[in-house]
């Protein structure tokens, strides 16, 4: 039976398993013993059904076994699915309606066990609204040869009623629990351990250009998402240089995707979600820009208390009710916000994205040319606007000509990059004269000599930058 899967999945630290287990929603809600699941997970010796982002596997329940074939919609919370009994070993997909291409992938191939996943599960039905949400509790492990990857989820899945009111349920238990929003489905890592043995990764995500503005908004605005939501844990565990960077690209390129089409998405939540975007944002550029200064003034240790201070606040803002807050309510308005059904919104992504890429391309390449008169503050507008568009340009590469489309966005991430410099020095400009009395006269007028010396530098490679980005192909014009 095909059917539309709507949940919303998170990461659950297991020292945190008994607060949600006694929490009072789940407490007044009906619920259900621990039922053992062991899931088998299929594909060709090719992986043909994961490069079409289509999982399928057989599992075993109480008292059945289920075939389970599920196909990514582009919108991270919610997936086509067909689930039948069957007494099978091996997964049959005759009647599933697998799109034309994948099926003569497929044609004569055998479908073989790649990894499994073996839960205990304890799930509760909740209502909320007029809506009956299935809340589970997984705890086990995925297992992929001799690699294995520890299960402590927790899952809300839409049984009966309506959309909004499974993200109102996240949004109640999130204020409580350290649920972290997880766009990992338990397909992807598995397949993420058979990588890590050298096996075939996914293709990315390729943006098809007879997307709906819709689908192509919300497909990107995933592809930004995901990296999100998989640095976080890394950068509390690290409290890496790197993976702050990291995460820290995947917020601006979210930012860039919002900024870029806002014309067309907004709606009364949007300007929520951007200023909730914008506080996250700014915690995470205190920090980076510290770090660009400890590389480029070489201070040793006066900026180690600082850096501290600001990583704190980075890890205290991550592990906040108002950062979960913000990816539920960020997967809410994608899924169902009004923005969708607006008129501004309608047709196709392409068609929408070549026009604003060209409008913004006009006004960045005006501006550019008056570089050597532009004051900061207007030189600092045209930085964003600029980072935004190149942002936007690899995010959208295919839409114009190739060959054409690469040279353009490698000459504006050059010029955005250029004046990104420049505003570093200035940063640090500042932060030397608040460091001069905890490092020493001599100290701060080495460090500002260094960095002033070196902004002549950067003023002349932005102005180089500029000239070859204006005469660089334009392919939206």
């Amino acid at each position: 039976m095909q059917n539309f899967e709507v949940e919303l999945k998170f990461a659950l630290p297991p020292e945190a398993a008994a607060a949600l287990e006694s929490h009072p929603i789940l407490q007044n809600a009906a619920s259900t013993k621990a039922t053992p699941l062991a899931a088998t997970y299929f594909d060709t010796p090719a992986q043909d059904l994961r490069q079409a982002w289509v999982s399928c596997r057989i599992r075993d329940e109480a008292d059945r076994r289920l075939q389970t074939i599920k196909s990514a919609t582009g919108d991270a919370t919610t997936r086509h699915e067909w689930e039948t009994e069957t007494q099978r070993d091996t997964p049959d997909l005759t009647d599933v309606p697998l799109p034309n291409a994948l099926r003569k992938a497929i044609a004569g191939a055998s479908l073989e066990p790649m990894f499994q996943v073996n839960i205990d599960r304890r799930s509760w039905l909740v209502t909320q609204g007029a809506s009956v949400i299935e809340a589970a509790f997984d705890r086990g492990w995925v297992l992929a040869g001799e690699r294995s990857d520890a299960v402590c989820e927790f899952e809300l899945e839409l049984k009966q009623g309506d959309a909004r009111d499974l993200f109102a349920l996240a949004r109640r238990l999130c204020e409580d629990l350290p649920l972290d929003f997880d766009m990992r489905t338990k397909s992807q890592r598995g397949f993420a351990l058979k990588d890590a043995a050298g096996e075939s990764a996914r293709a990315p995500r390729v943006l098809q250009k007879d997307a709906t503005f819709v689908e192509g908004l919300v497909g990107l605005a995933q592809a930004c998402l995901e990296p999100l939501a998989a640095n976080v844990p890394v950068l509390r565990a690290t409290k890496e240089t790197e993976a702050l960077h990291e995460t820290r690209i995947a917020l601006r390129r979210l930012r860039a995707l919002l900024r870029v089409f806002k014309r067309h998405i907004h709606d009364e939540t949007f300007d929520e979600i951007a200023g909730e975007l914008k506080w996250l944002s700014q915690a995470l550029g205190a920090a980076r820009d510290l770090d660009v200064a400890e590389t480029r003034l070489k201070l040793g240790d006066a900026l180690q208390a600082r850096r501290a201070a600001c990583y704190a606040q980075v890890l205290d803002a991550f592990a906040s009710a108002r950062y979960r807050r913000l990816l539920i309510d960020l997967a809410g308005w994608l899924s169902h916000g009004e923005w969708r059904a607006s008129e501004p919104s309608q047709g196709a992504f392409a068609d929408v994205a070549v026009r604003k890429m060209h409008r913004w391309d006009k006004s960045i390449s005006k501006a550019a040319r008056k570089l050597a008169d532009l004051p900061a503050d207007k030189r600092h507008k045209l930085r964003i606007r600029a980072k935004s568009l190149a942002y936007v340009g690899e995010m959208t590469a295919g839409l114009a000509t190739a060959k054409d489309h690469a040279a353009y966005v490698k000459a504006l991430k050059a010029f955005q990059s250029a004046l990104g410099d420049l505003n570093d020095a200035r940063i640090c400009e500042a932060l030397l004269a608040e460091l001069a009395p905890e490092i020493g006269e001599d100290a701060e007028r080495d460090a500002a000599r260094r960095n002033a010396s070196d902004a002549e530098k950067l003023e002349r490679n932005a102005l180089k930058t500029m000239s070859r980005f204006v005469e660089a192909p334009h392919p939206f014009d």
